[in-house]
């Protein structure tokens, strides 16, 4: 096993080559029934002597996080093994107390379910709204940067609108997680907001659910509460070792990384067959194209190809770039010359009335929800934002809408759709 300046993954490899009798949980006791899938098993453990507690660090956990932390330019990181939406949820609970959430833009579904839960008050603007909001009262703001599509806002500005009226801007950059390493790359989030999701799982190496969450100095005992809190008490120790690995890798390694990323996908640009179009972002790494048409009937041609992409959104591929795929890239360009979009039928954002989320809960058919109040959103995954919110009154065009798409949808329940009544 490589050796590498990860404490928290060096110490589980330590434990792992031990050769141990295992009466604790996991209970695949590091065999499993199948050799090949549970080949990883060996690291699969708990918290032994020399391995930490994630929900009360003071070993290698504690040393990663210092680790992460000094990565990011963050006054503290908490890893976590559960994902962006775990730390979403801890950063809202953050905040919760200080009064009006202000919102910029679409948000990820995480979000409006911790918003519920918490029963926070949210007030959803744009950026050009940000200051009306403010002088309306707020305790916080929140903004997804980087988008999809890999594009940046300009958080730099809106933190000094957020620090002129004294409240925390706090990021939702599950996509971004790869910024703090590259100066090819957009600018760390961490520098200009006070909380920063990241998810590394995404577009680093660790597994999936693998995230961090930093935070400034004045949140980071409340955060670390609030993991406790909502966290599992059994993390993975593969996820966590693996988010410290990713970091230490990025660390010595992210310059080189992408600029040979830069390099594969200005060589894919100039080999996409038409009518395919490669559209630039904020992320050289975020290779978002222009097919020209629905981009999810591509998306489901090269599926069968067996090339699989992020995701599809209107008539754009969005495909995430890494050490690791990036040779892949011209075989990606000599697909498409094979596939044409179906045709793309525009539809306008529903509008629809609120009516508020208290009653009683139960799932409905979709044929009969015209008229009731959804309790959850409901929209595309991904990327994961509402096109319907919690508490807004379904019209026969957003039943419509959900009809037609209800095999692509988040925020749906056994076929049916959660309403109160």
């Amino acid at each position: 096993m490589r050796r590498i300046d990860a404490p928290l993954y060096n110490a589980v490899i330590a434990v792992a080559d031990k050769d141990a009798v295992r009466f604790h949980m996991p209970g695949h006791g590091g065999v499993g029934e199948d050799a090949s899938f549970f080949a990883s098993a060996k690291y699969d453990l708990t918290e032994l002597d020399g391995l930490d507690n994630l929900l009360s660090p003071v070993g290698a956990i504690a040393e990663a996080e210092a680790l992460a932390a000094e990565a990011y330019g963050a006054s503290d990181a908490l890893i976590l093994t559960q994902g962006a939406t775990c730390g979403v949820h801890i950063a809202l609970l953050c905040v919760r107390g200080a009064g009006r959430i202000i919102c910029i833009g679409d948000m990820h579904k995480s979000f409006w379910h911790a918003a519920t839960l918490y029963n926070a008050e949210v007030y959803r603007c744009d950026i050009d709204g940000l200051r009306k909001g403010l002088d309306g009262g707020a305790g916080s703001v929140f903004i997804t940067s980087p988008d999809y599509l890999g594009n940046a806002a300009d958080l730099k500005s809106i933190n000094a609108v957020c620090k002129e009226y004294g409240v925390p801007l706090i990021v939702d950059a599950a996509h971004g997680a790869h910024y703090a390493f590259s100066e090819l790359l957009p600018v760390n989030p961490v520098l200009n907001c006070d909380i920063a999701v990241f998810s590394q799982h995404k577009t680093m190496c660790a597994y999936g659910g693998g995230a961090i969450i930093c935070v400034s100095e004045a949140f980071s005992q409340i955060a670390r509460v609030n993991r406790s809190f909502i966290h599992s008490t059994s993390p993975s120790y593969l996820i966590s070792a693996s988010v410290d690995y990713c970091r230490a890798l990025w660390t010595a390694r992210g310059e080189e990384f992408y600029q040979d990323i830069s390099r594969e996908v200005k060589a894919f640009s100039k080999m996409l067959p038409e009518p395919y179009t490669h559209i630039g972002s904020d992320d050289m790494s975020r290779v978002v194209i222009g097919c020209g048409g629905d981009a999810h009937s591509v998306m489901s041609a090269l599926s069968d190809r067996g090339i699989y992409c992020e995701a599809a959104i209107g008539d754009k591929l969005v495909c995430i770039v890494t050490p690791y795929n990036r040779f892949k890239l011209k075989d990606l360009a000599k697909a498409l010359a094979d596939i044409k979009a179906a045709p793309l039928h525009e539809r306008e954002r529903l509008q629809l009335a609120s009516g508020g989320v208290s009653g009683r809960v139960r799932v409905a058919r979709i044929d009969d929800c015209v008229g009731k109040r959804a309790c959850m959103p409901i929209g595309f995954y991904p990327p994961g934002t509402p096109e319907i919110f919690a508490g807004d009154i379904l019209d026969e065009r957003a039943v419509k809408f959900i009809k037609d798409n209800k095999d692509r949808l988040f925020g749906l329940a056994s076929g049916g759709v959660v309403v109160v009544e």
